[in-house]
Parts: structure tokens; C-alpha cells; sequence
């Protein structure tokens, strides 16, 4: 009798060797603005800035459109929330669109999301959109996607996130206490808008609307990788 032989699925399985990495000892990012910038070995953010953005073409070519783990040292180092102010956000993921498109245009995109406005609310999760804008959660942001928020409190400190997709419809946001990503503090998920594609630039981005110097959100970034074509790494 003859067998069917067995088919592993690969995209299943974890994997160590990633297809794209950066630890920021040189600058690879194309920029918008002059708020993000590298230095120090590290990527720099700072969110007090008008619609700054910066982005690395990971692979030349789109990523997987079921399957793909973006890996990151996510550190914030200042935080101060002031009665008043607009909305200050940073996003922080894969996108159909390089930095020349920031938070007040139209772009496909699954993202850490953190988002702060006054006097008390501060909210970071996982967002995605399709040709929307990100530029501001509580109007056009993911109109036509969605969020899904952390019960972590966003507060300085250091983060290890896992930031990935799982199928076509359902994409996955952890975070982790350690640098080994063995120490799990919490993972949410999120349906994903069917037509949600063509993901390609691994960017970080922000908006304050006009008014700087209300509020306080900025860190660095480290040690990014992607692993492409599997659901966990």
C-alpha cells in the first residue's frame, strides 16, 4: 500500500535564524523629520514631534501575508502625561508604505500602537489598518481596522515585544521581560481586516497633532529582527 508521505508545516514551527535583523550600530533607516534618529547604537524616538517617521525596507520585497515575527528591545525612558494636548502617539511595526507616509495618511499596516492624551488616559496594544491613517486612535486610526489594548500600564521601562502574524485574519502583540523572550507578561491578538497586504517596510512613526511640549513620551529601540514565514521564532 502506498503511503502518503508527511508534510511538515513549516510556518508552524519556531525559528532561530532570522531574515532580517538591525542592532543600530549604523543608521539603515530612510527618515522623515528629525526626531528619529540613530545613535548610540540604538534607534531614538521621540514622540513630541509633528508627523516624524523612519523606515527600513527589511527584505526588498513584501513579507508573508499569513506569517511573519517582528522581534524588538522597545525601551521608553520618558513619560509625563499633562492635563491638556493632543493626542501624542507612536506606532511601531510592518506597513505597505515607507516613511514618506506617517500618521495623518492612508497606509495598510499591523503595529505596537502607544497613545497618550490628557489629563490621565495612556493606552499602548496592537493595531491594524488598511489604507488608513494612524495619526490618531480616537478618530481616524483603524477605522477601518481595529485595536485591541494592553492591561499592562504603559509606563518607562524595558520591553521585549513580539509583534506577529499568525493566518491571514488574526495577528498576535506579546511582551516580555527578558531578552531571551522566555518570560511572558502579557499577549493579546487581533482579527485582521481581510485585504490587509503587501506589508514590505518595518517603520516607526508618530503624530502630536500641533501642540509640543504638553506631554512626555520618548525611548529607544533595539535589536529588531523579522523571521518571515512562520507564526512564532
Amino acid at each position: 500500500m502506498f503511503e502518503q508521505p508527511f508534510m511538515m508545516d513549516y510556518t508552524s514551527m519556531n525559528r532561530n535564524t532570522s531574515d532580517w535583523s538591525d542592532n543600530f550600530s549604523t543608521d539603515n533607516t530612510s527618515k522623515t523629520g528629525t526626531s528619529i534618529t540613530v545613535t548610540g547604537g540604538v534607534l531614538v524616538w521621540d514622540a513630541d514631534r509633528l508627523d516624524d517617521a523612519a523606515s527600513i525596507d527589511a527584505l526588498g520585497t513584501t513579507i508573508s501575508e499569513t506569517a511573519w515575527v517582528n522581534k524588538f528591545k522597545f525601551v521608553i525612558s520618558n513619560l509625563t502625561l499633562n492635563a491638556g494636548g493632543q493626542e501624542i502617539i507612536v506606532c511601531v511595526g510592518f506597513t505597505d508604505s515607507d516613511h514618506s507616509e506617517r500618521g495623518e495618511t492612508g497606509q495598510d499596516g499591523i503595529v505596537l500602537w502607544l497613545d497618550m492624551y490628557g489629563p490621565s488616559t495612556k493606552k499602548w496594544g496592537i493595531g491594524e489598518a488598511e489604507n488608513q491613517c494612524l495619526g490618531a486612535r480616537g478618530g481616524c486610526m483603524f477605522t477601518h481596522g481595529g485595536y485591541t489594548d494592553l492591561t499592562t500600564t504603559l509606563a518607562t521601562g524595558t520591553y521585549y515585544v513580539k509583534l506577529r502574524r499568525t493566518s491571514a485574519t488574526l495577528a498576535k502583540l506579546a511582551l516580555y521581560s527578558d531578552a531571551s523572550y522566555s518570560t511572558l507578561t502579557e499577549e493579546i491578538s487581533i482579527v485582521i481586516t481581510s485585504g490587509l497586504n503587501a506589508l514590505r517596510y518595518w517603520k516607526v512613526f508618530q503624530f502630536n497633532g500641533t501642540d509640543s511640549g504638553v506631554h512626555t513620551l520618548n525611548g529607544n529601540i533595539d535589536d529588531a529582527f523579522l523571521y518571515n514565514g512562520v507564526t512564532d521564532a
